[in-house]
């Protein structure tokens, strides 16, 4: 009984530090990149991520005319 319940906690564990090793390599490749670019996230969008971003919303003053 007391075997079944270590293999538990060395699965959650092993699960656990996958997520955080994941987790931390995509946090520090998106950092370099991001420092890579001089800190100018538009330079690493692609052109129809900027189009979307770049339509205008309307003004109160526009949506109630």
């Amino acid at each position: 009984m007391q075997f079944q319940k270590w293999q538990k906690m060395e699965r959650a564990n092993r699960r656990r530090s996958v997520f955080l090793t994941i987790l931390f390599h995509a946090i520090l490749i998106g950092a370099i990149t991001y420092g890579s670019s001089g800190g100018k996230l538009k330079n690493l969008m692609p052109d129809f991520v900027k189009d979307l971003f770049q339509t205008e919303i309307p003004s109160d003053d526009q949506a109630k005319a």
